[in-house]
């Protein structure tokens, strides 16, 4: 059994209706003047649908609408670019619907120095991927003073200030004894580690460094959402389950990574073609009333065809009769 609202002119298919198998037809309310027919088709509504193909046989799915028609093809299916950290999410605006997906944080923010001299530059790395580290400095004073002790200070555990020491009026400091003051001092320790730079043996005597941040945290994130993950988002999502199903594609096994995937519009969404019952005034109504007949399509479905009404405000119970 089928219940139908109907609250305009136009072409309501039921999909429930056996080939050669009775059915009634039993309709209530305001027709304002219009007519409904029944109808049945020589060929059936086809859903809209959307492919997405990551040409791996590993990610490819397929949206479907829910319900056949040309309805469908008002839907949009997009797939945003990566971004730092984020969750996998989709979000619904009108029939435009837009996948998050889920992202690593990207690259580690990093530092390495080119001093002037020799086996004296360093690299230090963040502990943790991430654009927060982007926010980390460091600074080398030079100080002054024939003597001065080797120090490291910070004020907001993220700008760490290193006093260098000194001997004989100038820079003693070497790479190694820097890295290892460094990673000596906890609070810089929690959140980034010295090392030498590639090719450099920490002899040489470091120099004095303006504040420089660590850079390039965050970049390059990469998605990490399956195929089979975002389809069985789909599927769950109330915001999308109304409109349409997600299904991995035969022998893909939903294992690849979803890509990037710009606004694409469903497509292939028919009504069908339907015929008037022919010779059969039973089968149109003008007011409340119930007829029975007989579904003579080569489909399992029959259409409902409202038209000239300027009020309509119609149920329509359609139900399959017992053999």
């Amino acid at each position: 059994m089928t219940n139908l609202t109907i609250t305009g002119n136009g072409n309501f298919p039921i999909n429930s209706i056996g080939f050669g198998r009775e059915f009634s037809v039993a309709v209530s309310g305001t027709f304002g003047s219009g007519t409904i027919k029944a109808q049945y088709a020589t060929a059936g509504p086809v859903a809209a649908t959307e492919v997405v193909d990551d040409d791996t046989e590993t990610g490819a799915f397929t949206l479907t609408a829910k319900n056949p028609g040309t309805a469908g093809n008002s839907y949009t299916f997009a797939i945003g670019d990566p971004a730092e950290s984020q969750a996998l999410a989709i979000t619904q605006t009108g029939l435009d619907f837009v996948v998050t997906p889920a992202c690593d944080a990207g690259d580690t923010a990093e530092l390495a120095t080119s001093m002037m001299g020799s086996h004296n530059d360093i690299r230090i790395v963040a502990n943790v991927a991430g654009s927060l580290a982007n926010s980390y400095s460091i600074e080398l004073l030079a100080g002054s003073g024939t003597t001065q002790a080797l120090s490291v200070a910070t004020t907001d555990y993220l700008k760490f200030t290193v006093t260098l020491a000194r001997a004989a009026d100038a820079i003693s400091t070497t790479a190694s004894q820097l890295i290892a003051a460094l990673n000596a001092y906890a609070p810089f320790a929690a959140l980034m580690e010295a090392e030498l730079k590639s090719g450099d043996n920490g002899s040489g005597i470091v120099t004095a460094l303006a504040e420089t941040n660590l850079a390039g945290g965050g970049e390059n994130a990469a998605i990490t959402t399956t195929s089979a993950e975002l389809v069985a988002l789909l599927n769950t999502s109330a915001i999308v389950t109304p409109h349409f199903s997600a299904a991995l594609k035969a022998a893909y096994d939903g294992a690849g990574l979803i890509e990037p995937l710009a606004e694409s519009a469903f497509t292939g969404g028919t009504a069908g073609t339907f015929v008037d019952f022919s010779g059969d005034n039973a089968i149109s109504f003008t007011a409340a009333g119930q007829l029975i007949g007989t579904n003579a399509g080569m489909l399992s479905t029959i259409n409902l065809n409202v038209a000239g009404s300027t009020t309509p405000s119609i149920t329509a119970i359609v139900t399959e009769l017992p053999e």
